[in-house]
């Protein structure tokens, strides 16, 4: 693994701990929710994500925010 990679992984996994930190905030996750914030790999959804956290009120909402990413 170049250290590119190493730098990319780890912006994945605080990416994805960012948002369900901030998710937490909003209640207990469902299982499917956190399954779907773990599983993203792709940087550019979860900074749309977590631009979408930010925006949302409640899990309900970000679940509407991110239905189409």
């Amino acid at each position: 693994m170049t250290l590119e990679e190493a730098i990319k992984d780890e912006m994945i996994l605080t990416r994805r701990a960012d948002i369900i930190e901030l998710l937490e905030d909003y209640g207990e996750l469902s299982k499917e929710l956190y399954d779907r914030v773990m599983s993203e790999s792709n940087i550019d959804i979860l900074k749309a994500m977590l631009k979408a956290v930010v925006k949302a009120d409640s899990l309900e909402q970000f679940e509407e925010l991110i239905s189409n990413l």
